[in-house]
């Protein structure tokens, strides 16, 4: 028997706005593809919600898990799958519903029953951003093909989604690629419980924990037995007792240890489900630190830039160090100052002869080149008194005329410039003159050192702009390939980290514990033993010989069925490999990366006190014979897919459940995705498939890809095939359908 999905209609649901969103599908092979945010994985979440009341969110919890699980109905979470814009045409009080119906044939061997469901839920608008939950209706209804209506049923619920796809077959048959990862169980409770359901060894389980019960049952009756005999001595009987009260700290013993080995499993494997998540926040971590580094030696250089810069302007007001020429990029503060100079000579000048009519002009022009201080007024009196009538600077002997000029122009003339009845006027721009001379000279001194110096800054400073570009590149570079602060900040959990170093403390005391119970165990095993010698043989009557009979039976009955059942695990095992495998193989033909590569179903064997747990796990092998981890990769894609391939070939079913899948083939290669719709598409097993993906569409030519066309080929040759395209519709308002196969 199998079912058929006829239709599915979301109702108000995330992009689907308004109750007519019904997508008819055909019984074989359904493809549906579109554009981001076209509502696929939504569509999704639309199946999911049918059978487990449950829809994928992206929200961040304590785990460190970016996607959950949720409960639509969730009123933290309602206003993230009602449809916006048929939330905001909502007036406040006013009520509206959103939700899913589908419909569902289920054939039989006399007749097929169709059935509807609808899960709706009903809010009250409070505001545009906080609504309050009213009811949840769920409704089942049969279809009446004789009058072509539907008649509300009386079954239940729940039994009728289990006719669709059975809770045990859900993570094998609705399986989500993209955003949770595959979530198909391939180690844990989730395989074991299914593999339960698909073998005997659930009713091995049950025949070994009756003999349990029958093991603990004649201990406890031939202990009682003995402790009521006649026929025995008070010390036989103290020592009977002595026995008995050690085997029952041996037992108590032996299920503390087992209690502490099945701690240590389910902590290990806790450990090991983040394992690779805690690697990458690890990983993360160490990118940050070097991200960080990164910006340190930026924001150092720029400290040291700024540490320069600020040394040469200090360098510009302070006495002891001020450079004229600083100021200045090129040399020409010698011209400036000669000009400046030529200025004052004219305001002189001028002055002077406001001042003093009767000095020629040729006079003032040759005062005017000198200062108040060179020559001083003595040194030109005692060069006219000296006999040698000489000039002190050049040695040439003094005329008449230089007589005159030096009696009458030049001495009155410094005389003057040095009386306080002098000229103030006169006197203030002589004493400017002087200072820019000063100054032109201090100049000229400092050209070379200054131009070392503004050559030196001008230096240091190029070189520590480009290391901080060199550095910038980098970072840039960085941020590139890792994510910047924000993204590796968010991808690294904390709580997790702590969480996983605490678990690991844990098995460290977990592991000292069992051991130090395990040296206690076999102490008291040999003391029980040693005291059970004490008693004589003689003293155990016919009675007491057929409970120690008995009981050996039993433990040889439980040591058999323990056999047993690690056998059907084995078997079950070796079986599941080779079908998941050359499935494997099959959806892997044309990867050449994965040609050596081995699926392995491994069975783990763990004695937890009296009792032995067995555990699957599946997993990739490479050629070297070294575990792959689960995540990443086209293997590892697929590889969930071969282990649903390989229940469903270990079941023998013709006909099986809806297999539905989103973005399936996300990580895979072109040729890889093909071989994927091959082996979809032409297996005789699989009753429906409703694959939904976005991989055979180009967002950039707006339509489907030249993948999708060879998809489209193969739906051809199927009678019982759909090829849908789902497209947006503008301001959330809606998703348009368009067929571009449609068969039944």
């Amino acid at each position: 028997m199998s079912a058929i999905i006829n239709h599915i209609n979301p109702i108000n649901w995330f992009n689907y706005k308004g109750e007519n969103n019904s997508i008819e599908l055909s019984p074989g092979t359904n493809v549906l593809v579109g554009t981001n945010n076209a509502g696929k994985t939504k569509l999704h979440n639309a199946f999911r919600y049918i059978l487990s009341d449950t829809v994928i969110l992206k929200v961040k919890e304590k785990d460190g898990q970016p996607y959950r699980e949720i409960n639509p109905n969730n009123p933290k979470y309602i206003l993230e799958i009602f449809n916006n814009s048929a939330y905001s045409e909502l007036k406040v009080n006013d009520t509206g519903e959103f939700g899913v119906e589908i419909s569902f044939t289920k054939k039989g061997l006399k007749e097929n029953k169709t059935y509807l469901i609808k899960k709706l839920i009903k809010v009250r608008k409070i505001s545009d951003s906080q609504c309050e939950l009213i009811e949840e209706k769920r409704e089942v209804f049969n279809h009446m093909p004789h009058v072509d209506s539907l008649r509300r049923s009386t079954e239940n619920i729940d039994h009728v989604i289990h006719r669709l796809i059975l809770p045990m077959y859900q993570k094998f048959f609705l399986i989500e690629g993209e955003q949770m990862g595959m979530m198909t169980p391939l180690q844990g409770d989730g395989l074991k419980q299914t593999i339960k359901n698909l073998t005997t060894i659930n009713a091995i389980d049950t025949v070994v924990d009756t003999v349990d019960i029958l093991q603990k049952k004649v201990v406890k009756d031939k202990r009682a037995y003995e402790n009521k005999r006649e026929d025995l001595d008070d010390s036989i009987k103290e020592l009977n007792n002595l026995i008995s009260n050690k085997e029952d700290e041996l037992g108590s013993l032996i299920e503390s240890i087992g209690e502490y080995e099945k701690k240590l499993s389910k902590i290990s494997s806790e450990i090991e489900d983040i394992e690779i998540s805690v690697a990458q926040s690890q990983k993360n971590q160490q990118l940050l630190k070097e991200l960080k580094k990164f910006q340190e030696q930026v924001d150092k250089i720029d400290e040291n830039i700024d540490l320069l810069e600020r040394s040469f302007l200090d360098s510009l007001t302070d006495s002891s160090t001020f450079l004229l020429s600083k100021l200045f990029d090129e040399n020409d503060i010698d011209q400036e100052l000669q000009e400046l100079d030529k200025k004052f000579d004219e305001y002189s000048r001028e002055r002077r002869i406001e001042l003093e009519k009767n000095i020629s002009s040729e006079d003032q022009d040759i005062l005017s080149k000198l200062i108040a201080t060179e020559p001083h007024p003595d040194i030109l009196k005692d060069m006219l008194s000296d006999k040698l009538q000489k000039c002190y600077i050049c040695k040439s002997s003094l005329e008449k005329e230089n007589i005159d000029f030096l009696q009458n122009i030049l001495i009155p003339h410094f005389d003057r410039s040095k009386s306080k009845e002098d000229d103030f006027e006169l006197g203030r721009i002589l004493s400017i003159k002087d200072s820019v001379k000063d100054i032109l000279f201090e100049s000229r001194f400092g050209y070379p050192k200054d131009e070392l110096a503004i050559d030196n800054f001008k230096e240091t400073r190029a070189d520590f702009y480009e290391k901080k570009e060199n550095i910038s590149r980098e970072k840039r570079d960085f941020i590139a390939v890792h994510g910047d602060k924000d993204d590796l900040e968010s991808s690294v959990d904390e709580l997790m980290l702590k969480a996983y170093s605490d678990n690991n403390q844990k098995i460290g005391e977990l592991k000292a514990l069992i051991a130090s119970q395990k040296s206690n165990k076999i102490k008291l095993t040999s003391e029980i033993k040693n005291l059970k010698k004490r008693i004589p043989e003689n003293l155990k009557d016919e009675k007491s010989q057929i409970y120690e009979k008995l009981k050996q039976f039993i433990f040889d009955l439980d040591e058999f069925f323990e056999t047993t059942k690690e056998n059907i695990y084995r078997d079950f095992a070796s079986s599941l490999q080779e079908k998941a495998f050359s499935r494997f193989k099959s959806l892997m033909r044309h990867n050449p990366t994965v040609k050596n590569h081995k699926l392995i179903v491994d069975v783990e064997k763990k004695e937890l006190g009296y009792k032995t747990d067995y555990s699957f796990e599946i997993y990739l092998q490479d050629k070297f014979g070294k575990k792959l981890t689960q995540e990443g990769g086209a293997s590892s894609t697929l590889e969930p897919l071969s282990v649903v391939f390989g229940l469903i070939d270990y079941s023998n079913r013709k006909q099986t459940y809806p297999f539905i899948a989103d973005a399936p083939i996300s990580r895979l290669t072109e040729d890889t995705k093909l071989s994927f719709f091959e082996t979809i598409i032409n297996d005789d097993i699989l009753s429906q498939n409703i694959i939904i993906c976005m991989d055979l569409w180009d967002n950039k030519k707006n339509n489907i890809n030249q993948l999708a066309g060879s998809v489209l080929e193969l739906l051809e040759t199927q009678k019982d095939s759909s090829f849908l395209i789902l497209s947006p519709k503008e301001n959330n308002t809606g998703v348009e359908f368009k067929f571009l196969k449609n068969g039944k």
